[in-house]
């Protein structure tokens, strides 16, 4: 039988994109960093290029906000230690974790869960699979534990016809007072663009989300959505969807309200 070599599309999505020629560089610089540096065990220890990174992190896209640089080993497990921050924070500020042995009790009767968007995805690790809605990737030759323990909202899309950016909404949000202005854009930067924060669609937005948290909130008195948990703009292993920014924008500005710690779940696009 005769081989025909084809290109890889998915099984190493980082290494075999490039041309042969970067390959070669990216085998070379992992080669040589691997041979320089051990890897990290203990919390408060740290090498120079990790430090580096950190520092060029919390001056950059952490600027003003972020105070901390947290390195995991891969996306998955970086998900489980965000989920138990954000469950953490969530309790503490809520009162939930007291210094009690008495509280133990009640603290198992709580269930907390994420508010996460249909289609995403945010690894293949137990906690991480639990905290999207159900899929392909969630079914029970996948998972067979798998609950789904979440609220998830079907997101607006946008999609690009003929040159023009337009947008998607799902069943569950009406659309009967977006004007063509609202729902059509000449490019990608209007569809960024953060004046249309104050657009009829944030309202429409602001509204849908304020009502689902609110019928959850109501239907169940154990059951707290403790964290969000988004990919920012684009979902990848979901089918490459572009999210409406200024939905998610509108969700995390409602969680905030909220005090719903927010995850970004970063990796298609990079920093934004």
């Amino acid at each position: 039988m005769m081989m025909i070599p084809q290109f890889d599309a998915c099984a190493s999505w980082w290494t075999q994109g490039p041309d042969s020629k970067l390959q070669i560089e990216l085998a070379r610089d992992m080669g040589y960093a691997a041979a320089r540096y051990g890897h990290v065990m203990f919390p408060e220890n740290a090498h120079e290029p990790a430090l580096r990174c950190a520092e060029l992190l919390l001056g950059g896209i952490g600027k003003d906000w972020a105070s901390r640089v947290y390195y995991s080993d891969n996306g998955s497990t970086a998900i489980e230690i965000a989920l138990k921050m954000a469950f953490r924070k969530f309790s503490l500020d809520r009162g939930i974790l007291l210094d009690s042995d008495k509280s133990i009790t009640n603290e198992r009767n709580i269930q907390l869960k994420v508010l996460a968007l249909k289609g995403s995805y945010h690894g293949d690790t137990l906690g991480a699979m639990e905290a999207q809605a159900p899929s392909a990737y969630t079914s029970f030759l996948q998972q067979p534990w798998y609950s789904g323990r979440g609220l998830f909202l079907d997101p607006p899309t946008v999609f690009i016809r003929n040159g023009t950016c337009a947008l998607s909404l799902p069943q569950s949000i009406q659309n009967c007072h977006l004007s063509p202005g609202d729902k059509c854009f000449p490019s990608l930067a209007d569809v960024f663009c953060k004046s249309r924060d104050s657009s009829a669609a944030a309202d429409l937005y602001s509204t849908y989300i304020s009502q689902q948290l609110s019928e959850y909130s109501v239907s169940s008195n154990i059951e707290h959505i403790a964290a969000l948990i988004i990919e920012p703009v684009i979902q990848g292993a979901g089918g490459m969807h572009m999210i409406d920014p200024l939905f998610q924008r509108v969700l995390v500005h409602e969680c905030r309200d909220r005090k719903i710690p927010v995850i970004f779940d970063e990796v298609f696009t990079g920093f934004w």
